[in-house]
């Protein structure tokens, strides 16, 4: 039947004896505890309730583990005493150990509690065996060998003064690959690794002190496999000589395991994209130095808060219910989201949210990964208003090629429909200088189209130049007048030109051709969508500027088109539109 172990807590904490128990059991599955938290009670309980192990706190309102371990070793001194404290400080656990406590576990890493039962056990056995083996020597020396030689744990037996191994047994050989005469020959400095050799001299001396030693070390074994090890030893007299006994508990994987935790925290904390975690509730937990960069909140300002602090407002109810429903029911969720920082300024993030499952299917955390994807947003919509812009671009340009192809052959087909005319052999004088007429203000006509072109290209290319020079204003506006008024009075519409500015004031610095280009652009598209009423065109001073403007009684443009009439190759559409020509480059010349 397997022994029943007892265990004595003392402890003024419920909930960090619970712990504690909850780690006892996953290494004992036969064993009972009594828990105290006051001196006499500690009294009482090692005399009645005679505990094999003692796992004490160390600081207790009117008791603690030092004077506990006083207690044990005078009336029990073969009961192990583990110290558990939530205390770091390493002063304290040297005097525990010096103090002949078994062992000292820092509340923070109470995972170490089991093994430490397991070894104090393994220890209190051994410390049992070794009193026999003193007292019955002779008669169990064959028995104590025996079971040196086939424990499962890796032991031998060193010199302390030439640390030359004296006794090795089976689970040491078939651990390490030494053969029995390999371990013979060699010295403990043999299986450490060159760098550990002066802190393993170091730790020897200070052994040799304690009739326990705990410590960790790195071993290589004979294949070059380095191995990370926990030993236990304690002084043996080995035929009158001065050595000690060595327990060799493997902890590479624990070690690796820690190495691998260590490692993914620090992978963590330097993540270039945000990490939360939070509770099943959605409580957050931790976040990483990249969330706190990125919005602004500290990791103290959002512990306990539910992530819903970072919504925008963009996404409705449903959205958040969704995603919900997707990582309560297990599964990842990805998926874009609009947040809001702790300033106030939006960006956006791709997230992936997973639940965190335990060994018993349950969830118990989310954690989210984040990236900010602002600019990757931006980028992409700029692209998207790019793509849009060249293909309205390619639009217009294939329809002001089409509509500057017919302007083009309107006027080139009349001058050579009427050139052809003049060579008829009985077109009379009368009709000859019709004929001549109208190939001249065709020719005129195709000329402008040709200037439009050649001045559009001009200004695409950047190349076009200023030419300025003193102008009268009054002057000006009466050159543009005298060539438009024909024009104008032939269509039976009125046209007034009207100036406020004082002859003192008249004259300006400005390139004359292109303000009477413009003037005349305007005037164009006044006498072209003018069928009635009349055409005014004036100027007049407002604050320091001259504001030149045409004004028109014709069919006028919607306001919905105002932000279009300035762009190349862009003609308002009318539903009358198919009675007036024009190649739609006019107020973009002007406006260049």
């Amino acid at each position: 039947m397997e022994q029943q172990y007892r265990i004595l807590i003392l402890e003024d904490l419920p909930t960090d004896a619970r712990l504690a128990e909850y780690e006892i059991r996953k290494v004992l599955r036969n064993f009972s505890t009594h828990v105290v938290e006051t001196e006499n009670a500690f009294l009482f309980e090692l005399e009645n309730f005679k505990p094999h192990i003692v796992v004490s706190d160390y600081m207790l309102p009117s008791f603690n583990g030092l004077k506990a371990l006083q207690l044990v070793q005078k009336i029990s001194p073969d009961i192990p005493v583990i110290i558990l404290t939530g205390s770091m400080n390493e002063d304290t656990a040297v005097d525990c150990m010096k103090a002949g406590a078994t062992d000292y576990v820092i509340k923070e890493h109470i995972k170490r509690l089991g093994q430490s039962i397991l070894n104090a056990i393994e220890q209190q056995k051994i410390k049992h065996e070794k009193l026999v083996a003193q007292q019955l020597l002779k008669q169990s020396e064959a028995k104590y060998r025996y079971m040196f030689s086939n424990s499962p744990q890796p032991m031998w037996i060193f010199d302390v003064e030439t640390l030359a191994f004296l006794e090795v047994n089976t689970a040491a050989v078939r651990h390490y690959g030494y053969s029995v005469e390999e371990f013979l020959s060699m010295t403990i400095k043999n299986i450490h690794p060159e760098e550990e050799i002066t802190g393993l001299l170091n730790d020897i001396k200070l052994a040799e002190k304690n009739d326990n030693y705990r410590g960790e070390w790195k071993h290589h074994k004979k294949n070059g496999e380095i191995i990370f090890v926990e030993i236990t030893s304690f002084s043996v007299d080995y035929n009158g000589r001065e050595a000690r006994h060595v327990v060799v508990n493997d902890i590479t994987e624990r070690h690796l395991a820690e190495r691998q935790i260590k490692l993914l925290n620090r992978a963590i904390e330097q993540s270039p994209v945000s990490v939360v975690i939070t509770n099943p509730a959605g409580e957050i937990q931790y976040v990483n130095p990249k969330f706190t960069e990125l919005t602004g909140y500290s990791l103290e300002e959002v512990l306990g808060k539910n992530p819903n602090i970072l919504k925008s407002g963009e996404h409705n109810p449903d959205f958040y219910q969704k995603l919900w429903e997707t990582i309560l029911s297990g599964q990842l969720w990805r998926g874009e989201i609009h947040n809001k920082k702790k300033s106030d300024e939006f960006y956006w993030e791709s997230e992936v949210i997973a639940p965190i499952i335990n060994e018993n299917g349950d969830i118990v955390n989310f954690v989210a990964i984040k990236e900010d994807i602002s600019e990757k947003k931006k980028m992409i919509a700029e692209l998207v208003e790019a793509k849009e812009h060249a293909e309205e671009s390619d639009r217009l340009k294939t329809a002001f090629l089409h509509n500057i192809s017919h302007e083009i052959r309107t006027p080139l087909n009349a001058i050579i429909g009427f050139s052809d005319l003049l060579n008829e052999p009985d077109t009379t004088l009368a009709d000859r200088k019709y004929f001549s007429h109208i190939i001249s203000q065709n020719g005129l006509k195709l000329a402008e189209i040709i200037n439009d072109i050649v001045n559009i290209a001009t200004f695409e290319a950047g190349q076009e130049k200023l030419n300025l020079s003193p102008v009268d204003v009054n002057h000006l506006m009466d050159d543009v007048y005298k060539k438009f008024k024909t024009k104008v009075q032939n269509q039976n519409l009125m046209f007034n030109q009207i100036s406020t500015i004082n002859n003192s004031e008249t004259c300006i610095i400005t390139d004359e051709t292109k303000l009477m280009q413009i003037l005349s652009n305007f005037l164009d598209n006044a006498v072209k969508f003018t069928e009635k009423g009349k055409i005014e065109m004036g100027c007049a001073r407002q604050d320091n500027a001259l504001q030149f403007y045409v004004s028109d009684t014709g069919v006028g443009i919607s306001k919905q088109y105002h932000q279009f009439i300035f762009e190349k190759f862009k003609q308002v559409e009318h539903e009358n539109s198919k009675f007036y020509s024009g190649n739609g480059l006019g107020l973009t010349i002007a406006k260049a």
